[in-house]
């Protein structure tokens, strides 16, 4: 509280407090109370293991700097163990939370075979009931990431509809934000720009006007 209250002193607006990216948490007994025993964690890499001792935290930081600071704001991502919202504590409203979500691979998008949807929801439920900001943090390194770090020419992944489809929902759910960690490559990346700036873009007439504009003649065999 004390480095949130000295940061906004200066004229910031918004004071991070987003754990190592690890699963290493603080092993004091009250701490360790708050996560989901060991036997009941769930196997995801996005799940809620130890939403409620990181959001407690984010909470107790918000809470604490809200009345000599109402205009500012604490940002925590939902990311990792603690993607999911917090089922035991209420958050108050100056918090910036992040879902962290993939869209180059596009697996967050059917709600049938991936529980990030079900939480992503959750989070969306708890924007419109508190006002709290829900800003996106959105996987495009992925799949060319993988490929450098691991030495290869990895084939990029093509999404063009499936990204016409996220951006559309974070549009109807008044995403306040996003950031993109990593922009796709080609015919993804600048659609999702496009899409951005518009979510109403007629997205089969946008990939006519790139494959013509980028690859000229051989933009229709292409395409």
């Amino acid at each position: 509280i004390k480095d949130a209250k000295a940061h906004f002193s200066g004229g910031n607006e918004c004071f991070g407090v987003v754990p190592m990216d690890n699963p290493f948490q603080c092993q004091c007994p009250a701490c360790q109370a708050l996560l989901v025993p060991e036997a009941e964690k769930a196997k995801e890499f996005s799940s809620g293991n130890s939403s409620e001792l990181i959001w407690y935290f984010t909470d107790q930081v918000a809470r604490g700097v809200r009345e000599e600071y109402p205009d500012r704001y604490i940002g925590q991502l939902s990311y990792f163990d603690y993607f999911a919202r917090p089922k035991k504590t209420a958050l108050s409203p100056n918090i910036i939370a992040g879902p962290c979500m993939g869209l180059a691979t596009c697996d967050s998008l059917d709600p049938k075979f991936n529980h990030e949807m079900r939480m992503y929801n959750e989070w969306v439920e708890v924007k419109q009931h508190t006002g709290l900001i829900l800003s996106m943090w959105i996987y495009q390194c992925f799949p060319n990431e993988t490929g450098g770090t691991r030495g290869f020419r990895n084939f990029p992944g093509f999404h063009a509809h499936k990204l016409e489809t996220y951006m559309k929902m974070l549009a109807r759910d008044r995403i306040d934000g996003v950031f993109l960690c990593g922009v796709s490559s080609h015919i993804d990346g600048y659609l999702t720009l496009k899409l951005m700036d518009d979510a109403n873009l007629d997205i089969d007439k946008a990939m006519d006007e790139f494959f013509a504009l980028y690859y000229g003649k051989a933009g229709v065999p292409l395409r």
